[in-house]
């Protein structure tokens, strides 16, 4: 059974990203199976007194559920997933689950420890479409990455070369695709 976090783990639900820790594992060679139960647990750092002395306090099992035995996904691997975990290092997050069948059911599998992270998007840059330009102003037509990871569109404007020396003229709601275009005026000459 594998543990993991962060990218590959997060869940989508509709245009937003959730942070999640998943485990998966395939499915159970005993004949009797008829699916699975599994929960999982945490314990969470804490710091006590002015030395900062640090412990963990465990939280205990939560029940996450059952899975049938015809739950497996395409690549016939079972999956748990503990959404809305909290991201750091101040908890850290188990699964376990087992196999009930005809029969009772088996022991518990546990996965190792594992920190939350939450997932990690790279979106294509915007393109710039067309600049236009007169005494003191600029015109800067843009369009939003074809990425469906996009929120916003931020604009910025620097008079070298320079990202470290920018400055943030506008932030615009921008999915996908969307095309904006900004003025910019006072602007000196040269």
């Amino acid at each position: 059974m594998t543990i993991i976090t962060g990218s590959l783990a997060a869940q989508q639900s509709g245009d937003m990203t959730i942070a999640a820790v998943l485990a998966y594992w395939q499915a159970s060679v005993s004949a009797s199976a008829k699916g699975y139960e599994w929960e999982y647990g945490y314990y969470r750092r804490v710091e006590s007194g002015d030395n900062g002395t640090v412990s963990w306090k465990w939280e205990g099992w939560r029940s996450g559920g059952q899975i049938a035995d015809s739950g497996a996904d395409d690549g016939g691997l079972f999956q748990a997933v503990v959404p809305l975990v909290k991201i750091g290092d101040r908890y850290r997050y188990k699964i376990r689950v087992r196999t009930r069948g005809t029969y009772g059911q088996s022991d518990w599998l546990e996965t190792a420890w594992i920190h939350a992270a939450g997932p990690e998007a790279e979106i294509a840059a915007p393109e710039i479409t067309a600049i236009a330009a007169g005494a003191g102003w600029i015109d800067v037509t843009a369009q939003q990455s074809g990425d469906r990871n996009a929120r916003e569109l931020l604009v910025y404007a620097a008079s070298a070369d320079s990202p470290l020396t920018a400055t943030l003229l506008w932030t615009v709601n921008a999915g996908a695709n969307v095309s904006i275009k900004r003025r910019h005026s006072g602007l000196g000459s040269g």
